[in-house]
């Protein structure tokens, strides 16, 4: 059976820039080591790696599209010469106040690669995310969730979260999903 996970990209993948700031360029661009490690895993696993990521910074004038297509074409690069290969990468890059249906925790991109998959059952696909948006748009797809502490979010309080968008799974970071996913090294 063919097996599908998303990912965000910012505080999962690589280091979470802060609250109000971006990733701007590639040399600010620094992966989590234990994400690479995890990635690792999940490409020898077999699993298809979606990247779904808000980059608002692009639509309110911060950087570029073109700075954004830089770091992408960088990552992937970084990762292949790693052997992991990332199926898609999807951004929004609409501001907030835009109410587009792809900024998370919209669905739109969730949706465009499901029905390619009709056939895995989507309480076998996560999505593994830092911040409640990427809870809430798994949770309305209808697939499970894995909330990281290395982003955004560093303290989870369930008592915090609306009972219907509360993750299925809270780790350290991507590396300790994957060992539960997975099982050990």
């Amino acid at each position: 059976m063919r097996k599908v996970i998303f990912l965000d990209r910012d505080g999962v993948i690589n280091q979470f820039p802060g609250y109000g700031k971006y990733v701007t360029s590639w040399q600010e661009f620094r992966f989590i080591e234990r994400s690479l490690k995890a990635l690792e895993r999940l490409a020898s696993a077999g699993y298809e790696i979606f990247v779904v990521s808000n980059q608002a910074g692009v639509g309110r004038g911060i950087y570029s599209k073109e700075a954004l297509e830089e770091i992408t074409r960088n990552m992937l690069d970084a990762l292949e010469e790693r052997g992991i290969t990332l199926k898609r990468v999807f951004y929004c890059t609409h501001r907030p106040d835009e109410g587009c249906a792809c900024r998370k925790p919209g669905t739109l991109f969730f949706e465009q690669v499901l029905k390619d998959y009709p056939d895995v059952p989507k309480d076998e696909i996560f999505m593994v995310g830092d911040s409640d948006k990427d809870i809430v748009a798994g949770k309305r797809i209808g697939i499970r969730t894995a909330l990281v502490m290395s982003g955004q979010v560093r303290v989870y309080d369930p008592k915090e979260w609306p009972e219907n968008y509360r993750p299925d799974l809270v780790c350290a970071d991507l590396l300790d999903f994957v060992e539960y996913r997975l099982g050990g090294a």
